[in-house]
């Protein structure tokens, strides 16, 4: 069987005449993620892949699908890699996917052969990629991250990955949490906040990021690229100005999704000290919002902020956006803070996804 790898053009779009590489490519991905670990809640759109792997915060994206010669037309693999810009100039990020339909026919390989390619052109040195995987029984064979955290050892990449150099360096839980939460619970934590955090405001807001919080945004991002764990992935701390910030959000945009955005500020000197942002669709879609970041600097612990931040965002998703049914958030096995506030929202693990790491 013959295949052809292509480049998507960086001028297409999901509606362009290429467009339909995104779309097809979203069935890969998604077909590959059920064969993997049994279902596609985590599975990209055509939107999403499109502005995923475009101009990103910092950076910018290459993507590529490989074709079925037996079926001309008809998407196979996707593949994709993120180069950071600003910071992390030794890194590639990436991604593929191969249909199940045409596993172990070197596909897998011929993909990283050309992110390889373009990760030695722009002189890149680490490469890293997210796999999502599935929670191991008790009875059944499983490979544990040097800081915690395990995945089942029958996870087609994880071959894949000792076939070709990768290592395993962190696993992140991924939770879901079902909406709407139960008010009751909702107002005994919100209690609890208030007894530890007199002298902050937290405060929210679904849409374009107010003027007056990007400065402060910039620096809390800047911030928790060193502050959280990280395991031994090779990231260096990260340059954020309010260009960047400006760009995130216009990328989620361009996912056709929409910003719900926290931040606890100092009432004292009128500091941002905290955050924390998802990004869910702006109509029904599909239901999902995902939780990306949250943040409070570390003098500033103790006062249950981080629960406060979760707090308010998943109140103002359950008012603002309630056709959000679920929301998902990764979080390093190690973060046992986070992942106790979690735990104590309602928060359940989904699945592990493993950050594998290539030194070339």
């Amino acid at each position: 069987m013959t295949y052809s790898l292509v480049e998507i053009p960086r001028e297409a779009t999901p509606d362009s005449a290429d467009g339909w590489m995104f779309h097809q490519s979203a069935g890969v991905i998604a077909a590959a993620l059920r064969a993997s670990i049994g279902d596609d809640e985590s599975a990209l759109n055509a939107a999403e892949l499109w502005a995923l792997g475009r101009e990103t915060p910092g950076g910018f994206g290459c993507q590529a699908v490989i074709l079925d010669g037996a079926a001309p037309g008809r998407v196979v693999a996707f593949a994709e890699v993120d180069l950071p810009m600003k910071d992390n100039l030794i890194s590639a990020h990436l991604h593929s996917w191969v249909h199940p339909d045409h596993w172990r026919r070197g596909l897998g390989t011929r993909l990283e052969a050309w992110q390889l390619g373009i990760a030695e052109e722009f002189q890149r040195t680490t490469l890293i990629t997210w796999v999502a995987a599935r929670e191991p029984h008790d009875d059944e064979a499983s490979i544990t991250a040097p800081e915690g955290g395990s995945f089942a050892a029958d996870l087609p990449a994880w071959g894949f990955a000792q076939k070709h150099c990768w290592m395993v360096e962190q696993v992140e839980r991924t939770s879901r949490l079902d909406l709407p939460v139960d008010q009751g619970l909702l107002d005994s934590l919100r209690a609890k906040v208030a007894r530890a955090s007199s002298g902050y405001e937290v405060l929210s807001h679904v849409g374009p990021i107010p003027s007056d919080w990007v400065d402060g945004l910039a620096e809390l991002h800047e911030v928790m690229s060193v502050d959280i764990p990280t395991a031994g992935l090779d990231f260096t701390p990260e340059k954020w100005d309010a260009e960047r910030v400006l760009s995130e959000y216009e990328m989620i945009r361009n996912m056709n999704r929409e910003m719900v955005l926290v931040v606890a500020r100092e009432i004292s000197s009128g500091r941002l000290v905290g955050f924390s942002d998802l990004a869910v669709q702006r109509d029904s879609g599909d239901g999902k919002g995902f939780q990306w970041n949250t943040l409070v600097r570390r003098q500033h612990n103790g006062h249950r902020l981080g629960l406060a931040l979760k707090l308010a965002s998943t109140e103002a998703i359950m008012a603002e956006t309630p056709w959000i049914t679920r929301i998902y958030t990764d979080n390093a096995s190690e973060n046992g803070a986070m992942l106790a506030i979690n735990h104590a929202i309602g928060y359940q693990l989904a699945n592990p996804t493993v950050a594998f790491q290539k030194r070339l």
